[in-house]
């Protein structure tokens, strides 16, 4: 599966290290979340509902969900046995239960209200990308939602990129995928008309030497918006919200 290709060491290092900068004050991208599920909890007129993070990695995004939503279930899986140890470790996680589960065979017993994807879905290939959708369709109750932060663009194109880097030096292969091909994909799989939000970030990330690894910086246009990087890769992070019928 396209989540083990690689250096796992140097991966978990790496992206850990990202992460702990966020633990005190959650990521924009993050907050953009917490909106698309006050959102959706605002329409169904909810306060307690389960929701699940997949690929949950150190339980950052579950951790500021617990202070926004005290009223929640919360809930986080990911592939990486010591991943999901470490989380269960954590006392600022204590009552979120965690469980180690591949979205690709995800056996969820209990359903949730609301599965929450954030930059897992552009690394799977074609085949896994359908039926992680699939999955995910059947995690989820009906009138339920997912929300889904990962690289969506408007146009009617697929792109795939091999990249090879320090964490990957027998290339991952990512892929840029389109809004209109999602949005025909989870309408034959039982969802409602997505919501695409391209996520506009409002501050500049510096680049720094590339000798030291890759990491996303930003390049601001001529109409001011921040464009984002990693490497030579732009990068078209988007946030969706798509209801289950």
């Amino acid at each position: 599966m396209a989540e083990k290709v690689g250096s796992q060491a140097y991966m978990e290092a790496e992206y850990a290290a990202y992460q702990a900068r966020y633990r005190d004050k959650p990521k924009e991208s993050d907050e953009r979340i917490f909106g698309l599920l006050s959102k959706y909890l605002d329409g169904c007129g909810a306060k307690h509902c389960r929701v699940m993070d997949v690929g949950c990695h150190t339980g950052n995004l579950l951790y500021h969900l617990k202070q926004r939503f005290p009223g929640l279930t919360l809930a986080g899986v990911d592939i990486f046995p010591e991943i999901v140890d470490r989380c269960r470790r954590d006392p600022a996680l204590q009552g979120i239960k965690f469980e180690v589960m591949d979205l690709l065979s995800m056996d969820v017993r209990d359903v949730a209200d609301v599965l929450i994807l954030s930059a897992v879905l552009a690394r799977f290939s074609d085949d896994e990308h359908e039926r992680g959708w699939r999955a995910i369709a059947s995690a989820i109750r009906p009138a339920g939602a997912a929300i889904v932060f990962d690289w969506y663009h408007p146009f009617r194109q697929t792109v795939r990129i091999v990249d090879e880097t320090g964490a990957h030096p027998k290339g991952l292969i990512l892929t840029l995928r389109s809004q209109i091909y999602i949005a025909n994909l989870l309408g034959d799989i039982g969802f409602a008309q997505p919501e695409f939000a391209p996520f506009k970030i409002s501050i500049d990330l510096p680049l720094k030497d590339p000798a030291d690894g890759v990491s996303t910086y930003t390049r601001q246009a001529k109409d001011g918006e921040r464009l984002q990087f990693r490497g030579a890769i732009y990068q078209p992070w988007c946030h969706m919200l798509a209801l289950k019928r």
